[in-house]
């Protein structure tokens, strides 16, 4: 069986990702704060924010509790750039759950291209023809 190993730059360290159902429950419950964090509009703009500082927390908390990093590693990650640091547990939970690496490269893509996902949007409502 191949290993799928993650180097975390920051760390300067390669660790083993390895596939438990315990695992995969922690990257789907990570997934779903993320998606969660984006999709609350009604609530007031101090629980919005209290909702994004306890998710920037959980961004930090991931990585430690997959690789049971020590304080030192945690902090290292609280210190990284918010992009590069959302990208690893992209591309962590993507690697846990075993998606394509492909869709995990694209869907970073998009995240930092977001004007090419919105012209691929129109060029594809632009192809659609109605049934009507």
């Amino acid at each position: 069986m191949v290993e799928d190993k993650l180097h975390i730059s920051v760390l300067n360290k390669s660790f083993v990702v390895r596939h438990t159902v315990k695992l995969v429950k922690l990257a789907a419950k990570y997934d779903l704060d993320s998606v969660k964090l984006g999709s609350v509009e009604d609530d007031t703009p101090e629980k919005q924010i209290e909702d994004e500082l306890s998710f920037f927390d959980k961004m930090v908390d991931f990585p430690v509790s997959v690789f049971k990093l020590n304080d030192k590693d945690a902090e290292k990650l609280e210190d990284m750039d918010f992009e590069d640091l959302r990208d690893l547990n992209i591309r962590l939970s993507s690697m846990i759950q075993k998606v394509d690496t492909k869709k995990t490269d694209e869907t970073i893509h998009a995240l930092h291209h977001p004007e090419e996902v919105s012209e691929d949007l129109k060029s594809e409502s632009g192809n659609k023809t109605s049934t009507n």
